[in-house]
């Protein structure tokens, strides 16, 4: 399985802890980063914009945290991704019930995927499973 660089944003720590277990247990990643607002994750990937190596290929947002939330988040990585040098992949992963948030994080461009709470293995397969996909076609 191919190994990727991961950044997890979200504020629940004990959601926090149960993904970095998982990570763990299917060697999902090289490198987890995990951060507890948008706002911390916004100055990571800015100040890493020039060391591609650093930023994540995959990032599993939450919608509703403190400071800057999962769509304050997004709106600023629009005006950030423009010079990042690296394809970043957006999920949303949320307890949310709510259909409107859910219609509206689907037809987000930034944002690959709707994922409810937990997260399982599962996941995980079907996110790499998107990303090989994505890899080939972006290769041809």
């Amino acid at each position: 399985m191919k190994k990727i660089n991961l950044a997890v944003i979200d504020d629940d720590e004990m959601y926090v802890y149960a993904v970095k277990k998982l990570v763990e247990k299917v060697e999902l990643a090289d490198r987890t980063v995990y951060f507890e607002n948008g706002k911390v994750a916004l100055n990571y990937i800015d100040e890493c914009i020039h060391h591609t190596y650093l930023l994540p290929e995959v990032i599993l947002l939450d919608l509703h945290m403190p400071i800057t939330n999962g769509w304050q988040f997004i709106k600023e990585f629009k005006k950030l991704k423009i010079r990042i040098d690296k394809r970043i992949t957006i999920y949303i992963i949320s307890s949310t019930v709510n259909e409107e948030e859910i219609y509206r994080a689907k037809h987000i461009a930034e944002i690959t995927d709707f994922v409810c709470k937990p997260v399982t293995i599962d996941t995980f397969s079907v996110i790499l499973a998107e990303m090989n996909y994505n890899n080939k076609i972006n290769s041809n």
